[in-house]
């Protein structure tokens, strides 16, 4: 490929995944700051709306991640880095896609938790399975984040040694 090609893009892979990972830190950020100012109402709605939004920002950044990185590595010959970067690429993508559903899922639960009355046993029931599903997407946005560290790393190693020995 032409080194003005590979330079044009290098720079919309580093643009598109500081939008990914700026955006990751982002969504923990208003989580956090939402818990502390949002009713509840508030913030399932705030969730359903910021999640749509989110999800065509984030998701289009990780698809022109992935496109621009892997025209880019396809000038490598197959290395164990490249095949670790696959793995994890492909892990990336799995998890993403259960967080998107889970996602879906508890605020579908909280939807429904604000319907229901509070002194009712069904609601008890509710509130214990949303918090189930908290933690489970805690550990979800925990992996994304650390599979992404983990490309970012093994990527940067890669470019690195292709530099070294060019």
């Amino acid at each position: 490929m032409p080194a003005a090609l590979n330079a044009v893009l290098s720079v919309v892979l580093i643009l598109a995944s500081a939008v990914w990972i700026g955006g990751y830190v982002a969504v923990a950020v208003v989580a956090i700051v939402s818990s502390k100012t949002l009713e509840p109402s508030q913030r399932v709605t705030f969730f359903k709306r910021f999640g749509r939004v989110y999800l065509r920002v984030a998701g289009s950044a990780l698809v022109i991640m992935y496109v621009t990185g892997w025209a880019l590595l396809a000038q490598i010959p197959w290395s164990g880095e490249l095949v670790r970067i696959t793995a994890a690429s492909a892990a990336l993508l799995l998890i993403l896609i259960a967080g998107i559903i889970q996602a879906r899922n508890i605020t579908k639960l909280r939807t429904q938790a604000l319907q229901t009355p509070e002194n009712q046993q069904e609601s008890q029931a509710l509130l214990q399975t949303i918090k189930r599903r908290a933690r489970a997407a805690t550990i979800l946005r925990t992996l994304i984040g650390l599979i992404t560290v983990v490309l970012v790393i093994e990527a940067t190693m890669l470019l690195s040694n292709v530099i070294t020995t060019a």
